[in-house]
Parts: C-alpha cells; structure tokens; sequence
C-alpha cells in the first residue's frame, strides 16, 4: 500500500522560544529523527510549515492554505496536498517515534475507519496518527466553523483509538520546552 506522510512543523513554539523541528540534539534536527522513523514506509514525505528552512531536507515544504489554525489547519494543508488515500500524520516534535508503531497504525486503517491514533495513560495523541484524505471535508468545515480541537475532529469521524499496550512511553515525549530537549539530550547521548 502506498502511503503518504504529513509532517507538521508550522508551530509556533512558543514555550520553546524558537522553531522545534530545526533544534539540534546531538548534530541531528528533531525533524530528522522523525523523517527517519518514516522512511521505511515511504518516502512520500510532506512537510507543512511557514518556514523556507525546512527545504534543506529535501522534501516538499507547504504553507498553511489557511492561516492560524493550528494543528487542524497543518492537517488540511497536507491532506489537501497528499496524493494518498493513507497518510501518517505526526508532529515534527516526537524524536522518539517508531517506525513499528506508525505501521502498526496505518495498518489499522480500514474502509470503515477513518483515523487511527494511540492513547497513552488515558491521553489521546492525535498529532501521531493514520488518517483517510476522505476526512479532509470534515476538516474543512470545522475550520470553516472555527472549531479547531482535534478530539472534536476525531469525535466527528469514525476513530479507532489504539490502546497504550501497543507502544512505548518514550513515543509519547513531546519536546515543548528547553528543559525537554535537554532531558532528551541527557538521555539519549548515544542518537
């Protein structure tokens, strides 16, 4: 099956205080970890961003089409420019994201699903998910209406939530803040 990848780096990282996916842990962008994790599914690799820099990874880089929406306005912007009906969604912010985990995701897609995401100690993860471009009208609307929560998009749709059985805790680590990317440095000095 040919899949699509969207990987969304149009924060606007606030708490960290400068762009996530291009900060160095140990020589190596965040951005490129997760680029690694995703190319043995496919090199079909989007990259949604308001940021010229990310084109030094050599994948196409996209504009929000519409401004200001966050999460939700990233995931338009790549499923409207995704060529694929299965597309792994992820934050350019979990450098610790498996390979195994976003098959076993996208794997989980079926014609009457249209998302799968993990859940991990009763936390949804959404920005980590296999997502149908089918859902890319609802998403529309929901912008349209200025109902930007992704739990609200998930809940509009027909979602599978993966237990946290199936994954490891360290998939989870979200690099929000300076001291997250020094807890990853220390512990990760081998990466």
């Amino acid at each position: 099956m040919s899949v699509g990848v969207i990987i969304l780096a149009g924060g606007k990282s606030s708490r960290m205080g400068t762009d996530k996916g291009l900060i160095k842990v140990n020589n190596k962008c965040l951005i490129e970890y997760v680029i690694d994790a995703c190319l043995p599914l496919s090199d079909n690799i989007l990259i949604i961003s308001n940021q010229k820099e990310y084109q030094q990874f050599n994948f196409p880089v996209h504009a929000d089409l519409i401004k200001d929406k966050g999460p939700l306005g990233g995931i338009y912007t790549g499923l409207s420019h995704s060529e694929y009906d299965h597309n792994v969604i992820l934050s350019c912010d979990t450098p610790m994201v498996k390979t195994s985990t976003l098959k076993r995701l996208l794997d989980a897609l079926r014609p009457e699903i249209n998302a799968v995401v993990p859940t991990y100690e009763d936390k949804v993860h959404p920005l980590m998910g296999g997502y149908h471009k089918n859902i890319l009208p609802t998403v529309g609307r929901q912008i349209v209406a200025n109902q930007l929560k992704l739990m609200d998009l998930l809940n509009l749709i027909k979602t599978e939530f993966m237990a946290s059985s199936a994954f490891e805790k360290s998939e989870f680590l979200n690099l929000n803040q300076r001291l997250d990317v020094d807890g990853f440095k220390s512990k990760n000095s081998e990466l």
